[in-house]
């Protein structure tokens, strides 16, 4: 007898399949509220973009989605509701992993995002990637973009092991400002673009203050620090 599918899978599925950039977002009473900017599967929630109102972006868990189409996606709340709870990004805590290489000797950290899954409300890990990979991936002079798409300038240079960039906006009074890996989303190579996971406003501009004090960890030996987001 073949397994049936549980709704939470189905869902998953669903969304992976018919979500897209650009689709436009419905509130329970059909009245149009914006459209996707972006979404992550594993953390469960979108990104809404409201043109010329305010609050600007909704975000949005998937556990709100009514029903989804190739061409549309209906909620099941109000514009109201969401104005009141969900404007805001939600609360997540980077998660720093470190080990060494048994065979290189070289310490590697992962950075993942610990928040409550947009599905059901459980503890999550998202956002998950290695200093290495994504440093395989950096080039100097690629664009940066907050998670509001504010461009805050292009790659100056940066560090795979203790895991920054250094964003350099130039004209009248440079604009100069650190990005640790732990605010990185991802890196679209095919634009050129690294897509942050804050706020410009969330960012420092002193390298001293986000580096963390050196340790030193025997070989084989795995520790996990946190910090917030």
């Amino acid at each position: 007898m073949a397994e049936t599918p549980n709704r939470a899978q189905v869902v998953v599925e669903d969304i992976g399949t018919l979500m897209h950039v650009r689709q436009p977002v419905y509130d329970t009473y059909r009245q149009k509220i914006g459209e996707v900017k972006q979404f992550d599967l594993t953390a469960g929630y979108m990104q809404v973009h409201r043109w010329e109102l305010e609050p600007e972006m909704f975000y949005i868990p998937f556990h709100l989605i009514a029903s989804i189409d190739p061409r549309h996606i209906y909620l099941k709340v109000s514009e109201y509701a969401l104005i009141a709870e969900y404007a805001l990004l939600p609360t997540s805590q980077a998660v720093l992993t470190q080990w060494k290489d048994w065979q290189t000797g070289r310490a590697e950290t992962a950075v993942g995002h610990r928040m409550q899954s947009g599905y059901s409300g459980d503890d999550v890990v998202a956002f998950e990637q290695t200093y290495g990979m994504l440093g395989g991936q950096l080039k100097a002079g690629m664009r940066i973009c907050d998670i509001e798409g504010t461009n805050l300038g292009n790659v100056h240079q940066f560090d795979s092991r203790q895991g920054w960039i250094l964003a350099v906006k130039s004209g009248l009074g440079a604009d100069v400002l650190v990005v640790p890996f732990s605010a990185v989303a991802g890196v679209d190579t095919t634009v050129s673009t690294v897509n942050l996971l804050v706020p410009k406003e969330s960012l420092q501009g002193d390298l001293a203050a986000i580096l963390p004090a050196p340790a030193t960890l025997p070989v084989g030996e795995t520790s996990k620090l946190q910090a917030d987001a």
